[in-house]
């Protein structure tokens, strides 16, 4: 796991020696931290199907599955607390090591598919503010189709977006803050919607930027396992770049936006024309 941020590190060195212009504190290096589900099998970044007791059930091929406590009360804190340690221990891996911590920029908690495991990064970062300090950190959500995986009730209604943020930026409890929200692993068709119910939750709290990494559509074919041509990277990076300016503006202190899922060099060097 830290070898992965010297990697990037290294990285970062080697491309400031091919392009004297670029000085290595003008790279980045985010460490990027998936969900629990990212780790079990199969995966369950998107689903948020999570077994006892990060969840209700573990997923199955035989009956209905649900990430929801419903009305169990003791279950659904018994999750927090069991996520809120997961996430405590994967960032101990990083800062207990100064050598590693030093080389990471941002924090990046992505692709969280359950309400109540955006409760318990909070805690885990508040657990660990004296080891994290000022590094900005953010949370993003995937909402695959354009809807939330979390509901309400098993078989319920999803989670709205707005809720979401809620979830993210306010608490009745003393929790860190992110210094950054946004969204991940959704088409692109479903952001600006999306971004609407963000924006209505933000009224009062100033100061989050906006991360977007949507997925593209025709940025890699699996069929013929290529990239796609650059003209049809063009349109995707069009669409994006008009939803990232439109975003300005409207209560972001800035926006961090590349490519998720099917996204690849021909779409990211489209879209930094189009920007």
């Amino acid at each position: 796991m830290c070898n992965a941020v010297h990697i990037a590190d290294k990285a970062r060195h080697q491309f400031c020696k091919e392009h004297h212009d670029v000085r290595p504190q003008d790279i980045r290096i985010a460490l990027s931290l998936g969900p629990f589900g990212s780790i079990l099998s199969p995966m369950q970044d998107f689903g948020g199907i999570y077994p006892p007791p990060y969840g209700p059930r573990a997923y199955s091929d035989l009956e209905e599955n649900t990430t929801s406590f419903g009305d169990d009360i003791e279950g659904r804190n018994n999750s927090i607390k069991a996520l809120t340690q997961f996430h405590e221990d994967r960032l101990r891996v990083f800062t207990s090591d100064k050598g590693t911590w030093d080389k990471v920029d941002f924090i990046a908690f992505e692709t969280v598919p359950v309400m109540r495991e955006v409760e318990a990064i909070r805690q885990a970062v508040g657990n660990l503010k004296e080891s994290i300090g000022a590094k900005p950190w953010w949370v993003t959500a995937t909402f695959p189709g354009g809807k939330y995986p979390d509901t309400r009730q098993p078989g319920g209604y999803h989670f709205t977006a707005g809720e979401v943020v809620n979830a993210m930026l306010h608490s009745g409890d003393i929790m860190p803050v992110p210094s950054g929200i946004g969204i991940n692993c959704t088409g692109l068709k479903f952001i600006p919607e999306l971004l609407q119910d963000f924006e209505r939750l933000m009224d009062g709290n100033k100061g989050p930027f906006l991360v977007l990494h949507p997925n593209g559509g025709d940025g890699y074919d699996l069929s013929t396992q290529a990239f796609q041509e650059p003209e049809e990277s063009d349109r995707w990076a069009e669409v994006f770049a008009n939803i990232i300016n439109e975003a300005k503006g409207r209560g972001w202190k800035n926006i961090i936006f590349g490519g998720c899922c099917k996204t690849g060099p021909c779409d990211i060097r489209a879209l930094g024309e189009a920007m």
